[in-house]
């Protein structure tokens, strides 16, 4: 995980990031979730946390690189995998081949991925989709409102989401999204015989 580590390639307002960064390490991090610790859990093998209660989210509402307004609302049938990340993070960019991989074997499921930037620049984000050849929405939020409101603490870290908007899991750093694990996870989640509730999926 990240706090604040540049990578000279990628350049941006170092100051203001650790200062962002260090702001978000003082917030409690989702507070009265906790893992499950229960090797029944289909959670279990990505060491996704599994919250007590079901937290409805507001609307996430962010532009893409085309100015383009993405949301989670109206989508049904739909696991939203949102993840957030920054181009000068080490384990964001490790793991982001594999989260590609992952969309386009589940896309056409009902996986929507969410890759929610940090305060890089638009070009800075764009330089990054094409060394990396992603092809999954890359929404910005630069001014870390969004991350507020998940009470984020450091990066990268994923949430997913059911389609009313309820956080169902939460993996803080980063994961090999294309392991016999991930895919056997998404292929039950996304099935028609999946429970509707985190609760049920303990």
């Amino acid at each position: 995980m990240c706090f604040i580590n540049r990578v000279s390639r990628y350049d941006a307002t170092g100051i203001l990031l650790f200062l962002f960064c260090l702001l978000l390490a003082l917030v409690p991090a989702f507070a009265g979730q906790h893992d499950t610790g229960t090797s029944a859990s289909i959670f279990s093998p990505l060491r996704i946390v599994v919250p007590e209660q079901q937290a409805i989210m507001d609307d996430i509402v962010l532009p893409d690189l085309t100015g383009r307004i993405q949301t989670i609302r109206g989508k049904s049938g739909t696991i939203f995998f949102v993840t957030f990340w920054a181009a000068w993070c080490p384990d964001c960019r490790r793991e982001m081949p594999a989260m590609e991989r992952l969309y386009r074997r589940f896309k056409d499921k009902g996986l929507v991925i969410m890759a929610i930037n940090l305060m890089d620049s638009p070009d800075i984000v764009r330089a990054f989709r094409e060394d990396y050849n992603l092809t999954f929405p890359l929404l910005l939020d630069q001014a870390g409102e969004t991350a507020r409101r998940f009470s984020l603490s450091s990066i990268p870290t994923t949430y997913l989401l059911n389609d009313e908007g309820a956080i169902i899991g939460r993996v803080n750093g980063a994961r090999d999204w294309d392991s016999d694990e991930s895919n056997r996870f998404f292929e039950l989640l996304l099935s028609d015989e999946a429970p509707s509730s985190s609760a049920e999926l303990k």
